[in-house]
């Protein structure tokens, strides 16, 4: 039997958190600065497992007409494994987002 999909989302979400926050100390940022950025890139983070969620069906349907192949019933690890790609892109996106977004303000005020 497959884990259920919402036990995978936290510490997901939390290692993110925890690598944001981690870079953001390394760094040396502001503490403004750096609990913005590790809630913001969170909530990015938990957005992403929530969007599979409440539009499943609809964003795998258009995932298989996008790929032309037949609309068949999923096991619960193919569900689980939709899941754990659309939540880690969006957690991947948010870290890339706080690298690029911290980084380029970081060069302007210098």
């Amino acid at each position: 039997m497959a884990p259920h999909p919402i036990l995978l989302a936290p510490p997901i979400v939390l290692l993110t958190m925890a690598v944001v926050f981690g870079d953001a100390h390394r760094r040396e940022l502001p503490v403004r600065t750096k609990a913005a950025w590790t809630l913001g890139v969170g909530t990015l983070s938990l957005t992403g497992f929530v969007v599979v969620f409440a539009f499943d069906s609809a964003l795998y349907r258009q995932y298989l007409l996008l790929l032309g192949k037949p609309l068949v019933v999923r096991t619960p690890y193919e569900l689980l494994v939709w899941l754990l790609t659309v939540g880690t892109a969006f957690s991947a996106l948010g870290c890339f987002v706080y690298a690029i977004g911290t980084r380029v303000r970081a060069g302007r005020t210098t």
